[in-house]
């Protein structure tokens, strides 16, 4: 569920079902932006989406059919994906828990990588002392 845009500070609230909180979400101004013109032209006052997830997430499929992406894409494929770049990027934690809403731990849970060359220079280091 999402409660609405707060054009000011440039966040929207999602009610998180699992950990049953609001959680604001960053949006960039390119979103914000697009975000305006979706609403003004449906002449909406702060609803986001006029669709629900389901109808959402087959959008996502056919558009991926279309484009020739085999395999199952999700929104949480995405989410993950966006993370991941995100960290490639050299954005800190904290600017991809601003990005997704998810708190700290959530983010070093569920999105942080660790690569093998990583692990092999924290492997050296701590038997080096």
């Amino acid at each position: 569920m999402v409660s609405g845009i707060n054009w000011e500070t440039k966040t929207i609230s999602k009610w998180d079902i699992k950990k049953k909180e609001w959680r604001q979400i960053g949006l960039s101004d390119a979103l914000i932006r697009d975000l305006r013109m979706y609403i003004d032209s449906f002449r909406l006052k702060d609803h986001l989406f006029v669709i629900g997830w389901k109808r959402c997430g087959e959008i996502l499929s056919d558009a991926c059919q279309k484009i020739g992406v085999e395999g199952h894409i999700s929104w949480h494929l995405l989410r993950r994906t966006l993370c991941s770049l995100a960290e490639d990027m050299g954005y800190s934690m904290k600017d991809v828990m601003y990005i997704t809403g998810d708190t700290e731990r959530t983010v070093a849970r569920y999105y942080k990588r660790v690569s093998a060359a990583d692990l092999g220079r924290k492997a050296n280091k701590f038997y080096e002392g």
